[in-house]
């Protein structure tokens, strides 16, 4: 008997204990050290407040003038909606990572702060046509390090229908949508963007051709007034815009072709008899392929008329099974702004181009080793000590050019940017054991959130 009893006991004190092991391995769990957060910002992925409308016809309609009542405002909210991947693939499981184990040393910090907002010195106004009764509201973004000393580029930007108005206002919503991931690249120009009133297009003339009466040939004044009261450098004034705003793109790059650099028309329609003097120009079109609003077909005609023409500086992005949203690909495309940014009349005739890096990693000979084109995923994480670290996986061939790099200049200094800027140096201490690239959050003012949105919006949108 006291045997049984002895037992029983025995068996009752194992569960026990073992029941209290669980519970405090579950209470362990529940504060890992390590704080994932998966920072992708779709507050401005709404369909329904980015749609713009232009007149509702499928074809082309080659003729500068459109009578107004071709113009369909009716369906202000469309159904053409932006489908962007927000899949739990994207991410990253939530895991504890040894950073201290990582096969780099930080030697050096600098002072960073994020540069992809909108600049603060912003300029607001009515410009009054000096030729006719035109009055248009207008908003123009300083370059972020403006100096009256420096010369800048211009980027000219043209809204679509829905942006319509008065109120100096509603046209910058898509036009903010330029600094979302190229802010660092954008925030270097002025930016003009100029209002077209509720019942105006983007038409250069409005009574018969050549009397430069238009609304679109107003906003060309401002640019010109623009051009003459700030430091700006006239090789370098690029033009973009969507729906209405890609039609006044074409429209103003083919009477101003001695004005603009390039050009980035986003679902939009041109005259293609215009080509021998577009084909001179760089331009880079974007456009759905189940575009209903503006026929896909309206800018394969003017790609095509271009090429026929014998052009060879047009690029031209099809966006397949995308709606009326091409700007949302085009504004956010790194490729392209790259390009845009590269365009000299004087120093670059051939329209050439080099991508510029957001964020990157240069060995000590200066050369780029990885940058966003080599991540596959992102993260941001929280330490137990506040610290914050921000994780990249590789893809495999960013992982091999890495590996190869550490091995090559094991000891020496390595360099990471991000917008051009330098974040921190580090020393390779050791080969390197897996597909990661962690940032160190020991720079200071680092913005975490918005450098892991930016990537996640650069994997979302890169199409070109």
């Amino acid at each position: 008997m006291k045997r049984i009893i002895s037992l029983f006991l025995s068996v009752f004190l194992v569960l026990t204990f073992s029941a209290c092991n669980d519970k405090n391995v579950s209470s362990q769990n529940n504060e890992s050290p390590f704080i994932e957060s998966s920072m992708t910002d779709n507050s401005s992925l709404s369909a329904n407040n980015q749609t713009e409308e232009t007149p509702n016809n499928t074809s082309v309609n080659q003729n500068s003038f459109i009578p107004q009542s071709n113009i369909d405002t009716s369906k202000e909210n469309s159904d053409d909606k932006l489908e962007v991947s927000d899949k739990n693939d994207d991410y990253l499981e939530n895991k504890q990572e040894n950073v201290d184990l990582r096969p780099e040393k930080i030697t050096k910090t600098f002072d960073y702060q994020d540069n992809f907002r909108i600049p603060d010195k912003i300029v607001t106004g009515n410009f009054k046509d000096p030729d006719c009764n035109n009055t248009i509201p207008y908003t123009l973004y300083f370059p972020a390090d403006y100096s009256p000393s420096k010369k800048y580029p211009v980027l000219f930007y043209l809204h679509g229908a829905g942006s319509r108005g008065s109120d100096n206002a509603k046209h910058l919503t898509q036009a903010s949508t330029l600094f979302e991931v190229n802010g660092d690249l954008i925030s270097q120009a002025f930016v003009i963007c100029p209002q077209c009133p509720e019942n105006g297009w983007w038409y250069l003339d409005k009574n018969y051709y050549g009397d430069n009466n238009g609304y679109l040939s107003t906003a060309v004044k401002l640019l010109q007034n623009v051009l003459d009261t700030y430091p700006t450098d006239r090789n370098r004034v690029y033009v973009t815009g969507l729906s209405m705003g890609g039609f006044g793109t074409w429209e103003a790059l083919s009477r101003y072709s001695n004005l603009f650099a390039a050009g980035i028309p986003a679902c939009g329609w041109g005259d293609s008899s215009m080509a021998n003097i577009l084909k001179e120009i760089p331009i880079w079109i974007f456009h759905g392929t189940a575009d209903t609003t503006v026929s896909f077909q309206s800018s394969q005609s003017m790609f095509d008329a271009i090429k026929n023409a014998g052009g060879n500086k047009i690029h031209f992005t099809k966006l397949q099974n995308v709606g009326h949203d091409a700007w949302f690909y085009a504004f956010r495309d790194r490729k392209a702004i790259s390009w845009l940014f590269s365009q000299n009349k004087i120093k670059n005739p051939a329209g050439n181009y080099e991508y510029i890096s957001y964020l990157e990693v240069r060995d000590p000979d200066g050369n780029i080793i990885i940058n966003e084109n080599d991540f596959i995923k992102n993260r941001v994480g929280f330490l137990k000590d506040s610290n914050m670290k921000f994780t990249i996986i590789l893809s495999e061939n960013g992982t091999t050019k890495l590996s190869k790099a550490y091995l090559k200049y094991y000891g020496k200094e390595f360099k990471v940017l991000s917008g051009g800027k330098e974040i921190y140096y580090f020393t390779v201490t050791d080969k390197l054991n897996d597909d990661k690239f962690v940032i160190d959050s020991y720079f200071k003012f680092a913005n975490y959130a918005g450098i892991n949105r930016i990537l996640n919006n650069y994997k979302n949108y890169q199409k070109s």
